[in-house]
């Protein structure tokens, strides 16, 4: 008899944390076995879900009256409950930390993806919040200030954490790509496995993620001049960040040309490593290559070659266009020819004042080029006649 109480106490209890985990609260009222001891592992395994949410990573139940302590029904039901319940709400963080969509349940899973969610917004939301003068790095120091600065409540909900550190995890994955685009540690993150710690875990994939987000989008604006097609679009933090850097790429690649062109003395930078240093030389070289270029190309030509390239090319046409009205006084309307048009009458005058300037440094390199241009044309006129002259005597 003894032996058949306790084998159906323990199915009751097992049948109740089961009932409890699948119906939560709305079956408490309505049990599906009249038994005290499913009852009570009912509401302990209600308890041990609440306590979960709640921050707590123990399945020990702590009497809070020692007069009135729970009986070994309570306790043993707690922790199948909670162990059980913890691993469903940690498995839903996981999902979040992976990029998946939400189970979209009443259930622990769902809980967890959905604090997982509210740590992840709450550190983006600080993020923006912060000084934009601030670097990457410093805003994430504050980042973790401010996590540590939390309820425990709150910073021991390792699903929580899991989120928070996720957000964390993108902005040092951005960091990393724009300090080296081919650093092979940061790309292999993006296939980083559970190692037991699914806050650690849920880090490194985020920050593999967007590292490869963003070297993507340099590797695609590289080859087509454009970067629109994201290779995972299924993953947020993946898409994100190829996407910010799409933005920030583009925007390197017109800063480099323009620095090229607006500086007479600028220097291309021979090593660059991460994707913004990367852009802001290709743009400079694109540019130089085009202004350098024989001006032979037709529209069509010259329509299939890069921004950069097409900006420094017609560049170049336009100071030729300027070095061509100088010769009168009809001043262009177009600003770059209007520059090349300065430059070639300073050129002049300064050949008929014997004060030719050899430092550009505050001049652009279509004033630069042209400005050399008359004076390289002026001193090989000048050698000629002198060369005919010598013949003649």
């Amino acid at each position: 008899q003894y032996y058949q109480n306790g084998f159906n106490e323990a199915r009751h209890v097992l049948q109740a944390v089961t009932d409890a985990t699948a119906d939560g609260p709305k079956g408490i009222n309505s049990p599906k076995v009249i038994e005290t001891a499913y009852q009570e592992a009912y509401q302990a395994t209600l308890d041990a879900q609440n306590a979960i949410k709640n921050g707590s990573n123990t399945d020990t139940v702590t009497d809070s009256d020692p007069n009135n302590p729970h009986d070994n029904v309570y306790k043993e039901a707690y922790k199948l409950a909670f162990d059980s319940n913890q691993a469903s709400y940690m498995s839903g963080a996981k999902l979040f930390a992976q990029g998946v969509s939400s189970p979209n349940q009443l259930d622990m899973q769902t809980s967890g993806y959905n604090k997982a969610n509210d740590g992840y917004h709450q550190a983006q939301q600080y993020f923006a919040s912060l000084d934009s003068s601030l670097s990457i790095n410093q805003k994430i120091d504050e980042l973790n200030n401010q996590f540590n600065g939390l309820p425990d409540i709150v910073k021991t909900n390792k699903a929580y954490a899991v989120g928070y550190q996720s957000y964390i995890g993108s902005l040092k994955g951005y960091q990393a790509a724009i300090d080296n685009a081919n650093n092979s540690d940061e790309k292999n993150k993006y296939a980083a496995t559970d190692n037991g710690d699914e806050v650690s875990y849920a880090e490194t994939l985020r920050e593999g993620a967007a590292y490869n987000g963003a070297v993507d989008a340099f590797n695609d604006y590289k080859a087509h001049d454009v970067a629109s097609e994201p290779k995972h679009k299924d993953d947020p933090t993946y898409v994100a960040a190829y996407n910010q850097a799409a933005t920030d790429v583009a925007n390197k690649v017109q800063s480099g040309a323009d620095s090229f062109l607006s500086n007479a003395n600028y220097t291309i930078n021979a090593n660059p490593q991460g994707i913004f240093d990367q852009a802001q030389a290709k743009g400079a070289t694109d540019a130089s290559d085009g202004f350098n270029a024989d001006q032979t190309l037709s529209q069509t030509d010259l329509s299939a070659k890069s921004k950069a390239f097409q900006a420094g090319y017609n560049a170049k046409t336009q100071a030729l266009n300027g070095l061509a009205a100088s010769s009168g006084n009809a001043r262009p309307t177009d600003s770059t020819a209007q520059v090349a048009y300065d430059a070639a009458k300073d050129a002049r005058a300064a050949l008929a004042n014997n004060s030719v300037i050899t430092d550009f440094s505050n001049k652009s390199e279509v004033y630069k080029f042209i400005y050399e241009s008359v004076v390289s044309d002026y001193q090989k006129g000048m050698n000629k006649f002198k060369a005919a002259d010598n013949s003649a005597n």
